[in-house]
Parts: C-alpha cells; sequence; structure tokens
C-alpha cells in the first residue's frame, strides 16, 4: 500500500484577517464533526490519545488528539507498517494552544483488508477503532460537478487534494482552486445562520486597530473616484464595518448579504442593506462609482456572474476591488491542503492572479492593480469601467 497522505480538517468560518479553529457540526453534510468530543477543558488536557475514524464515499478520516510533542503513525491491523502523522494544528477551542489534533485521510481503497486502525503515540499504541465499511457511490447527495473554469473556461483540471470529505481541483490555465464536485447550493447555505452569525464570525470582527486599517487600505483603492453623491456597494456585508466606515469617508453606502442575521444586524447599525444571493441576481442596482468584494467571493459559487454584474452596474471610471484568500501563498506552499485557508465546504474557491485578471477582463474592465498580503494567503486587485466602452453587456450563465 502506498504511503497514506496526512491532512488535517480544522472546519474554518469566514473570518477576514485571522486563522482561527472553532469545529462545529457540518449541517451542510449532515454530519456531526468528531471534533464535538474534544470540546471543554477536560478533553483539550487530556494525556490520553483519542481516534475517531469515520468514512464519507470513498474517503477514510482519522482524527485524533494526543498529547504535545508525541511522535504519532497510525497503524491498521491488515499490515506490519506504520504511517506517520506530519500534521497537526491547535485545539479547535483553544486556537493559540498547543497543537494536539491531527487528521489522515485516505482512499478507502487503499486500506486494503484492513478493517480496524489504531493510534501509536510515542511508540505505544492505542485501542482499535473499526474503519466503517465503504457506503455505496453517492453518499454526497445532490453533488454538482463544475464542467468549466469559471475564470478562463478551460476544463483542464488537476487534484489538488481531499478536505472536508470533498475533493478540490485546480485549473491547469488559470490556477484557480475549486471544490468540484461540491454540495448542491442548499447545503452550503445552510452554513450560514443567525447561529453562525452570532456566534462565531461577529465575535471575529471586533474592531481592532489592525482590522480597522486593513479596512481602510480598502477604501483607499476607491478613494480616487469618490465625489460627492458617490455611492459604493459591498458583496457579503458580514459585520457591517466596512460600509460604516465606508459612510464615514463621505460614502452613499449599500450592500447584500445572503445571511438575513446580517442583514438585520446591518439594518440596526443605519445601513442601507438587502438580503440577496449574488449567484441569482440579475442586477446589483447600481450604478455605483465603487464595487468591492472584501473576503466574500470565495464562498460565492459563481464568481464569474458577480464580476460581470459589477461591469455591469459601474458608473464609466468606476472601480472594482476584490480582496480574497488565494492559494499562492505560504499557507498552502507549506501545508497544501492542510493549510487553514482551505475549507472546501465553505471555501469553494481559492483564487490565483491570474484567474483574478481573467475574471475580470473577461467582462471588458481593465485591471489596474493587483497585490497581496505579506504571506500571499490573501490576494486583491482593483479593476475599473473604461469611460470609451459602453456597458458590457449582460452577465456570463
Amino acid at each position: 500500500m502506498s504511503r497514506l497522505t496526512s491532512r488535517i480538517n480544522p472546519h474554518i468560518y469566514r473570518v477576514a484577517r485571522a486563522i482561527r479553529g472553532r469545529t462545529q457540526p457540518n449541517a451542510a453534510l449532515g454530519s456531526p464533526s468528531p471534533y464535538a468530543q474534544w470540546h471543554g477543558p477536560d478533553a483539550a488536557a487530556a494525556r490520553t490519545p483519542i481516534l475517531v475514524c469515520t468514512s464519507v464515499a470513498d474517503i477514510v478520516l482519522l482524527q485524533g488528539c494526543a498529547p504535545t510533542g508525541a511522535e504519532l503513525a497510525i497503524e491498521l491491523d491488515s499490515e506490519q507498517t506504520t504511517h506517520p502523522v506530519t500534521h497537526r494544528f491547535p485545539h479547535p477551542d483553544t486556537p493559540l494552544g498547543p497543537r494536539r489534533c491531527f487528521e489522515m485521510t485516505f482512499d478507502r481503497s487503499s486500506a486494503g483488508s484492513a478493517t480496524r486502525a489504531r493510534l501509536v503515540a510515542d511508540g505505544t499504541a492505542g485501542g482499535w477503532v473499526a474503519i466503517p465499511e465503504l457506503p455505496k457511490p453517492g453518499a454526497m447527495t445532490g453533488a454538482e460537478h463544475i464542467e468549466r473554469c469559471p475564470a478562463c473556461t478551460r476544463s483542464d483540471f488537476a487534484a489538488a487534494g481531499r478536505r472536508q470529505h470533498l475533493v478540490m481541483v485546480t485549473c491547469q490555465t488559470c490556477g484557480l482552486m475549486m471544490t468540484n464536485p461540491r454540495p448542491i447550493e442548499d447545503h452550503t447555505l445552510v452554513r450560514y445562520s443567525e447561529r453562525y452569525f452570532d456566534e462565531e464570525y461577529l465575535p471575529s470582527q471586533q474592531l481592532t486597530p489592525a482590522l480597522t486599517t486593513h479596512i481602510d487600505s480598502i477604501l483607499d483603492h476607491v478613494e480616487p473616484v469618490k465625489r460627492p453623491g458617490a455611492s459604493l456597494f459591498e458583496l457579503g456585508v458580514g459585520g457591517g464595518n466596512l460600509l460604516a466606515r465606508a459612510a464615514e469617508r463621505g460614502w452613499l453606502v449599500s450592500g447584500t448579504d445572503v445571511n438575513p442575521a446580517s442583514i438585520a444586524h446591518g439594518e440596526s447599525r443605519g445601513l442601507n442593506v438587502w438580503l440577496e444571493n449574488a449567484d441569482h441576481a440579475d442586477t446589483l442596482q447600481g450604478p455605483y462609482d465603487a464595487v468591492i468584494s472584501e473576503m466574500s467571493l470565495e464562498h460565492v459559487r459563481r464568481p464569474e456572474h458577480f464580476c460581470a454584474l459589477a461591469a455591469a452596474d459601474l458608473a464609466p471610471g468606476g472601480r472594482l476591488v476584490i480582496y480574497t484568500v488565494s492559494a499562492e501563498g505560504e499557507s498552502f506552499e507549506q501545508s497544501g491542503m492542510a493549510s487553514p485557508l482551505v475549507g472546501p465546504a465553505e471555501h469553494l474557491f481559492l483564487f490565483s492572479a491570474g484567474s483574478l485578471v481573467a475574471m475580470c477582463e473577461a467582462v471588458g474592465l481593465r485591471v489596474d492593480t493587483v497585490w497581496r498580503n505579506h504571506t500571499g494567503d490573501e490576494i486583491g486587485i482593483v479593476a475599473s469601467k473604461r469611460r470609451d466602452i459602453a456597458n458590457p453587456g449582460v452577465p456570463r450563465r
């Protein structure tokens, strides 16, 4: 049997600046996370290795928790060799604490006749756990396949890896990484609930000096097109911090989100926001002098459609600013699918510079600037609507 591939699986949630782990039941896929068994101070302090084995479709996941610093390996009952666990990460409830948690995934077929697995910590083996029987094909109901790259329209995909029971592929032409196949839209939208907004997202949006500086840096990119009465639209308003700051800087602001809790929160702050899914919108209700997507495009199922909507609703000379996650930075380079940026049930796309440029140029926008943060894990692009070209036309379908 070939060496098993190590992965980690902290269930990440949308957060713009910090990478934090907080694992919740995966409602979209209908299966609670094994990490729920480790929540609480007793589990966090446990010195006894814990191993949980689950199987979805043809993927087996061995997830565990063990003392910090222990040398870990997985042993199958069908062979004499063990397979080292290389990726470890902080406990989901103590993201800055010791790196106790781990995950290993492999194809069920590669396990051969194995029916059990156990964790070996510092040479001492724990108890055996059963490997579930191989489910029938099609365990992920309602899977949706992407036939062509949303950015460059090519179909030359290469496998990138597996995580959260899902497969991600990379377009060999423009570098866009995507979940393919992916859960149907009804499954992914379940994630954006009132509980998610109140308990996970909103606490991450406290206005620290660093967050305020970041928001101002995004708004600085559209400052040159601001004029008296200038309008600004945001996709995915979240907690409303960017729109509120833009209003303070003299913009007439508006925006949308798919989460009703986000809209209610924005309205309580006096913002002009409404509930809408950009994947199905025919217009952003412009024209606008600026359109911004800040850490939201990775959640959208049709990013090319949003770029087309932005191009159609920008006033001549207006600017589109996209800031999102990337697979071209240090995190993915060093950790691959173990990167905390990877969450294929939620981050449906990890963007490359080439993919962002392709989507903007395909709808007639002129790319002015592309930049990355200091690690390259986040990428931004500024594109302008030329004054000498008429409306780019209807969005691509």
